[in-house]
């Protein structure tokens, strides 16, 4: 793996600034350094205050005074990325990857920020650097994981997450990508035992919930419906929504159980009435129910 062009180019632009910024320390003197370096400081205080307006003021009047002042990059630029800035965001970071030599966390975050853009190749050049900056930094593992599942090249993203779990065992979002990656390749039963495996480290009740998604997925998957409705269910009433709700009722209505799957869809329509699926799946369960209650009420008379 070469280093990233964009990195070089943002460290051949440092260099032309630490000549500056060199020079203002011949001009000026080493109190105007001092001076934005302490600005920078007083930024990441207040940004951690939940100020950010000061904190943009203090990392700009920072980097006036030293173009090369990396923290002013680094947190300008996550302020620039929140606001939607996000060309002005990229610069800043790249700035701050070259001025800390490369620091991995930073090339990370950056190949995060082109990957929410999805610029998929950015994001791996970025997420290739990283590892070949520090092979043993698991989330580069984990970005240039999630990269390569999302242009479709799944063997290498496994390979990707076996090697950030072997750094960071307990890594849930790596995890459930690489029980993700087992669906994909219907291999269904060693995505079970993926997640068997994160379950185990917690309480029944404090599952994560997409943990029991992803492993009603495979239970499907394995025509085990009844434990399927049982991991569905218990992330339904843990964290109820829409689209949980919806899956649970067609989990039901295939397993023949339109009284359940017709409480579930009613459930679901409470939380979003306008929701154009939800409705269908209503009124054809309601429908039936209908149909069902005519065709038993002439035995009844």
């Amino acid at each position: 793996m070469g280093k990233s062009r964009h990195l070089g180019a943002a460290i051949a632009l440092a260099t032309c600034c630490v000549a500056g910024c060199a020079s203002i320390r011949r001009d000026r003197g080493s109190e105007q350094v001092l001076a934005a370096r302490q600005m920078a400081l007083r930024g990441v205080e207040a940004l951690q205050q939940g100020k950010n307006e000061q904190a943009e003021q203090l990392f700009s009047e920072s980097l006036d005074l030293c173009p090369v002042e990396e923290r002013a990059h680094r947190y300008y630029g996550e302020l620039l990325w929140e606001r939607g800035s996000r060309q002005a965001a990229l610069q800043h970071m790249e700035q701050s990857a070259a001025l800390s030599d490369g620091a991995v966390d930073v090339l990370v975050r950056l190949g995060d920020m082109q990957l929410e853009q999805g610029q998929l190749a950015e994001a791996l050049r970025w997420a290739d650097n990283a590892v070949e900056r520090d092979h043993r930094y698991a989330a580069a593992w984990s970005l240039r994981s999630e990269v390569l599942l999302r242009q479709g090249r799944l063997q290498e993203s496994l390979y990707s997450c076996h090697q950030a779990l072997n750094l960071q065992p307990e890594f849930l979002a790596v995890e459930l990508r690489a029980a993700r990656i087992y669906q994909q390749q219907n291999r269904h039963r060693r995505a079970l035992s993926t997640l068997d495996v994160v379950i185990s480290r917690y309480p029944a009740e404090q599952i994560p919930v997409e943990v029991l998604d992803q492993q009603s997925e495979c239970l499907i998957a394995l025509n085990r419906h009844a434990a399927a409705e049982q991991r569905l269910a218990a992330a339904a009433v843990r964290a109820p929504s829409p689209d949980r709700l919806r899956r649970l009722c067609q989990l039901q209505r295939s397993m023949g159980r339109p009284r359940d799957a017709l409480s579930s869809i009613e459930q679901a329509l409470a939380m979003a009435p306008l929701d154009h699926d939800s409705q269908l799946l209503y009124h054809e369960l309601a429908g039936n129910a209908v149909q069902q209650t005519a065709a038993v009420a002439p035995e009844q008379r």
